[in-house]
């Protein structure tokens, strides 16, 4: 979908939000986007994931494989939140 998104409207930046799980995925399809060389699509994310439902070791392989993003992916918490 951000790929064919990316294709119709050629500028810009696209912004991603995502909630909960919703966050495994929105991580994962970054992922795929690097790590396929989508770098005309990656460069334009905006990614903000709120209160993410994803495992903490997950999220970290996740990170390593997508490595710096511009601007950087925005993360929000909660106190509650558990590790």
């Amino acid at each position: 979908m951000l790929t064919s998104l990316a294709g119709k409207q050629t500028d810009g930046s696209i912004t991603v939000v995502s909630h909960s799980m919703g966050g495994w995925l929105t991580a994962e399809a970054v992922r795929q986007l690097r790590i396929t060389g989508k770098n005309k699509v990656f460069r334009r994310l905006h990614v903000i994931l709120a209160a993410p439902d994803i495992d903490v070791d997950v999220f970290s392989a996740q990170l390593a494989a997508i490595g710096s993003l511009s601007p950087p992916m925005t993360v929000l918490v909660s106190r509650d939140d558990r590790l």
